[in-house]
């Protein structure tokens, strides 16, 4: 491998390992709402809807909304696409559609509990607590950033695609000691 090979795949590890411990630290963080521990299962049901119907009503004629709406949609359907062109052996448009449908993410991810996050900080309610606002915007910084590396991630692949192959070849002979 020349060094060119190298520098790309170390530039993709790093990425990898970034995606990994971003990932771990974002399921370690609590949630935006922490349900009220004294609940039974039915009640926090009726409250899990009650989080998720409360802005649903104020922001229905939001725009920002619907488009985060439509953008989750396309980004299913992205991903539905990329899935049939890796069942047609299309390798590099499937990586270049999971990232694209990666780059769609802040619609679900990001502006979504943004709105219910804003919403529920204007009432009162007490069968939950909100996330404290600093740990909400570091969750939510830390979403961005695992996406900008998923995007980066599958846009390097696809980009260098010829090399990668090579790699992964090398990497394979070496380990099955061809």
């Amino acid at each position: 491998m020349n060094s060119a090979s190298i520098t790309l795949l170390s530039v993709w590890l790093f990425l990898l390992v970034v995606i990994i411990v971003m990932t771990i630290i974002d399921l370690i963080m609590p949630k935006i709402f922490q349900l009220g521990d004294n609940l039974n299962r039915t009640e926090k049901k009726r409250v899990k809807r009650t989080i998720a119907a409360g802005p649903l009503a104020e922001y229905k004629h939001n725009g920002l909304f619907k488009a985060s709406v439509y953008g989750g949609i396309l980004s299913i359907l992205i991903y539905l696409f990329a899935l049939f062109s890796m069942i047609l052996d299309h390798f590099v448009l499937a990586v270049v559609l999971i990232a694209l449908a990666a780059a769609l993410y802040p619609f679900i991810g990001v502006v979504l509990p943004s709105f219910q996050y804003k919403y529920w900080s204007k009432r009162e309610f007490s069968d939950f607590t909100l996330l404290a606002r600093d740990r909400f915007s570091k969750l939510i910084i830390l979403r961005v950033i695992i996406t900008l590396c998923v995007i980066g991630l599958f846009l390097i692949t696809a980009v260098f695609y010829d090399q990668f192959l090579s790699i992964l070849v090398v990497i394979l002979s070496k380990i099955m000691g061809y």
